[in-house]
């Protein structure tokens, strides 16, 4: 017992010493940012400062000291970073959703997908998912045979996308290997939304297989739906009270 103390104190004064310089590695670490979110990466960074801010509560005896920023003064800026870093993550995405939303208003065909930006198209495709009720999230990865989006369905199974913004169709090569990719990954399902379609082999290949191939037309279309429906239900939870 008294020695899981003393590892308990251990640890706290290590959090301790950390903690009193929690300025300087939030500064530090918007000098270092190269690339990803700087404000997810911040919180993630303020989130584990402040797990070992709380985790000093355990020791009643525990007397707060700073070397930088006089206590309470010290704590109350912290938390009041972090609200802020939470607050302007929340403020980002919202303008990157609202201003994808307009920038997909104008689009008429799968030919103008072609125009988006690989993330723009790629966020298309997890709002589209998400509209529909499933959870779905860009990966990320640089790889043009790797994958852009992951979905959770609402069955639970596991599906996986390709996002296309060729000027031509997809050919047959590219669906053989998202097949393999399909089965490396383990997933149930999977899909290839290519703005300008797919190759008459490559529609052929597809058949009788997991992957369902998405034109650019025809995602249109569904975004279109999508967004129709999201906006008839918005108006079903706020009726417009006639004046």
């Amino acid at each position: 017992m008294t020695e899981n103390i003393s590892t308990l104190r251990i640890v706290i004064l290590v959090f301790e010493f950390i903690f009193n310089f929690w300025p300087l590695i939030l500064v530090s670490a918007i000098a270092q940012h190269k690339r990803g979110s700087l404000l997810r990466g911040l919180l993630i960074l303020w989130i584990f400062l402040a797990m070992g801010r709380f985790l000093m509560f355990f020791e009643q005896r525990f007397v707060f000291t700073s070397f930088l920023i006089p206590e309470p003064l010290n704590t109350l800026l912290f938390f009041l970073t972090g609200g802020a870093i939470l607050g302007l993550l929340k403020f980002q995405e919202y303008r990157k959703q609202n201003h994808l939303r307009k920038k997909a208003a104008t689009l008429t065909d799968g030919q103008d997908l072609a125009d988006l930006s690989p993330i723009e198209f790629e966020e298309m495709v997890v709002e589209l998912f998400n509209l529909l009720g499933h959870k779905a999230k860009r990966t990320g990865r640089s790889s043009d045979h790797g994958v852009d989006v992951v979905v959770k369905a609402q069955n639970g199974e596991k599906w996986i996308v390709q996002c296309k913004r060729w000027r031509k169709p997809v050919g047959e090569n590219v669906v053989r290997d998202f097949y393999g990719t399909l089965q490396h990954e383990k997933a149930s399902q999977g899909m290839i939304v290519a703005a300008n379609g797919f190759s008459k082999p490559a529609k052929e290949w597809a058949k009788g297989k997991p992957i369902s191939l998405i034109s650019g037309d025809e995602f249109v279309q569904m975004w279109k739906k999508a967004q129709a429906l999201r906006a008839k239900k918005s108006q079903t939870k706020h009726p417009k009270i006639a004046g």
